[in-house]
């Protein structure tokens, strides 16, 4: 009796993806249009974290972790893992376990961030680039693979509920179409966030009222601390 064909994964099949928080939660989900989630992106080690940090468990796996595993109803898709080799954090496109297709090398960057896209034999093939809040994944020789964009930026600059798109344009070049798929949780990932360090100034007000010169000119520090933030996401 003949194999029956196995249908091709709807994540990777779809040319215009959202991935993100989609009902507000922690929850990382990537869908289309108004149907059911396509996949579910979960931080691998998440579960082996002690119970005392679980009322503020997404905020330290999104800190901390080094890999995310995407999965749909059959399985893993793909897994990001950090790519160590990089100052600022990059991110190794995972598929069947250990097997590298893509890796997305993160530059950094004051304004933009800069990301080179190397193929599977780690040969750089692909950028990505920012312009007017779009960030466009091309071709060393121009050509546009796929458009990134952030389409929902919570109030509070609180990069938790954010969602991202991707808008393919049909052909991947030398990428494998995970690559792709993958680019918008990975802009996610590297998006400029806002301050971590007493982010409700609780220190800086103590010392206001202890030590008012010290206090003060710590609270002015961490305004336009914040300032730069928020420019530097309004860029992104």
């Amino acid at each position: 009796m003949a194999r029956r064909r196995q249908q091709p994964r709807r994540l990777l099949t779809e040319d215009h993806l959202n991935v993100g928080s989609r009902t507000g939660t922690a929850r990382i989900t990537y869908w289309t249009g108004t149907g059911a989630d396509l996949a579910t992106v979960r931080a691998v080690g998440a579960d082996d974290l002690p119970e005392l940090v679980d009322m503020v468990k997404d905020e330290v796996i999104r800190a901390l972790a080094e890999a995310w595993d995407v999965g749909d109803a059959d399985g893993t898709v793909f897994s990001l893992r950090r790519y160590e080799g990089a100052d600022h954090p990059s991110y190794d496109v995972v598929v069947d376990r250990d097997r590298v297709v893509g890796t997305f090398f993160h530059e950094g960057g004051l304004a933009h961030q800069h990301v080179i896209v190397r193929d599977d034999a780690s040969g750089p093939v692909a950028e990505i680039e920012t312009h007017r809040h779009v960030h466009q994944l091309l071709e060393r020789d121009g050509a546009e693979l796929a458009e990134c964009r952030r389409t929902y930026d919570p109030a509070g600059n609180d990069p938790t509920g954010e969602i991202w798109s991707i808008d393919i344009t049909g052909e991947t070049g030398p990428l494998d179409r995970r690559v792709l798929v993958a680019a918008p949780l990975v802009c996610h990932l590297i998006a400029h966030q806002e301050r971590r360090f007493d982010p409700d100034s609780t220190i800086a007000t103590s010392l206001l009222i202890a030590v008012p010169p010290v206090g003060g000119a710590m609270i002015v520090a961490e305004r336009v601390m914040d300032g730069v933030y928020w420019l530097r996401r309004k860029l992104d």
